[in-house]
């Protein structure tokens, strides 16, 4: 095992996710600097998906505004271009950017920077959720993979 594989599990966290009628699993995700967010959120753990999807700032058809880039001190520009998602029964139209992604408020080992994601700016479908954190493995029509930038 490399130095840096062994460094990364000593850097590990555990929370828990819930189980939502064994159709899906939710759990948190904290953006931006300061952190935005709670570790009670309920973002979709989608290992079939690749985008990290969270309700913006001014989503006037959201359940809840999540994220605002204007409070966040870290938020870039994407290099990704991405106006528009499909899951399933659900729409999303947006945009994109890069900021400091974690699933838990510490160890930072769970913190991804400068990392790019879809922000909701107009949504049906997705109701009482506060996005979707898209596990799938990197390929291009994916978008960024969380975890390939996690264990970098």
């Amino acid at each position: 095992m490399r130095s840096h594989d062994s460094e990364k599990l000593q850097q590990s966290s555990s929370f828990t996710l819930s189980n939502y009628y064994n159709l899906m699993y939710t759990g948190p995700v904290l953006l931006g600097t300061p952190q935005q967010g709670s570790t009670s959120s309920a973002f979709i753990y989608d290992s079939g998906s690749g985008w990290l999807t969270v309700n913006t700032y001014p989503c006037p058809n959201c359940s809840s505004w999540y994220y605002n880039p204007a409070v966040s001190s870290t938020v870039t520009n994407s290099t990704y271009v991405q106006t528009e998602l499909a899951y399933g029964s659900a729409q999303l139209n947006g945009t994109t950017a890069a900021d400091t992604v974690c699933l838990w408020t510490s160890p930072s080992s769970t913190c991804v920077t400068g990392f790019s994601f879809f922000e909701i700016l107009s949504q049906e479908g997705l109701d009482g959720l506060d996005g979707i954190l898209g596990l799938s493995p990197a390929a291009s029509q994916n978008g960024p993979s969380y975890l390939m930038n996690l264990y970098l």
